[in-house]
């Protein structure tokens, strides 16, 4: 058998690019003098390889270039991943047509927040109660929503929808709100007792390092109020990503929540939707 090292040949410098995206990066690592690596942010987008050189940097992908166009900065890209954790989530309500308390009074501050009615919650909470109860020959229960728009099916206005939207997810189970990524006004709703002074200083200590644990929030926080695994945490698995291709006149576009379990992702529910001009055409596709 032929020795493969016979053909094996290594250029110095040379950058594999792997046929996926690797990185989009909003930042880059400043090397110190002792060797280390001070994180800096940027005011724009980079698309990398998954190639790190020696010095810690990321070479650029060639599609970088592609997108960055006659632009000085990439400052956007046609994908987009949102955290689903970042918002309160519906779900933590009702479980098996009882209410939660605790997630009760913490939708309870944010509607008050928002200036929304608190009979607008109660419809909610009422019609998530209908939704999740047993079948019954001859009942008009109706459907357990999927998606925030899908709330008018339990009697909510849109208008309500559409200023909850923001601050509120609908995920298939209960989870906790991710106090890396949550908005000020959710983090208020979300810790009993947090001001607005204490809500500014989580986003300003998590803006120069992310909490790595509850215990670095509530050491912040000191004993003025507290938080706890129930409720909070400080990574997400669930995200929405979205996606836009346009040809001529045509825009497709595209919108999925997919769960990450470790390395595994899975897609939860997709929304996709073409439209020609001022003619949009939509079609949704659920997956378990």
């Amino acid at each position: 058998m032929k020795n493969l090292n016979e053909n094996l040949t290594i250029v110095k410098g040379a950058t594999l690019t792997p046929p996926i995206i690797g990185r989009i990066a909003m930042g880059h690592a400043k090397p110190r003098d002792d060797g280390s690596a001070l994180p800096q942010k940027d005011d724009h987008f980079t698309i990398t390889t998954l190639v790190q050189n020696s010095d810690r940097s990321w070479p650029e992908h060639p599609l970088h270039k592609q997108h960055l166009g006659e632009k000085r900065k990439l400052e956007s890209i046609p994908v987009r991943i949102a955290y689903n954790s970042l918002r309160l989530n519906l779900t933590n309500l009702v479980q098996g047509g009882t209410v939660n308390e605790s997630a009760l009074a913490q939708f309870g501050r944010l509607f008050n927040q928002l200036g929304l009615p608190a009979s607008e919650l109660a419809t909610l909470v009422q019609g998530l109660r209908a939704a999740q109860a047993p079948a019954e020959s001859g009942s008009q229960a109706p459907l357990m929503p999927q998606t925030l728009g899908q709330l008018t099916w339990l009697g909510v206005s849109p208008a309500t929808v559409a200023v909850l939207a923001p601050h509120a997810a609908l995920l298939p189970e209960r989870r906790q709100v991710n106090l890396n990524t949550a908005g000020v006004e959710v983090l208020l709703a979300s810790i009993e007792g947090l001001d607005m002074a204490g809500a500014n200083k989580i986003v300003a200590v998590r803006e120069m390092q992310h909490f790595k644990t509850l215990e670095d929030v509530n050491a912040l926080l000191g004993q003025v109020t507290r938080v706890s695994s129930n409720d909070h945490a400080v990574s997400s698995s669930y995200f929405e990503v979205h996606g836009r291709l346009r040809l001529d006149d045509v825009t497709v576009q595209e919108r999925s929540m997919v769960r990450r379990l470790g390395l595994e992702v899975t897609t939860v529910w997709r929304e996709r939707g073409a439209a020609l001009r001022s003619n949009p055409t939509m079609a949704r596709e659920n997956r378990p």
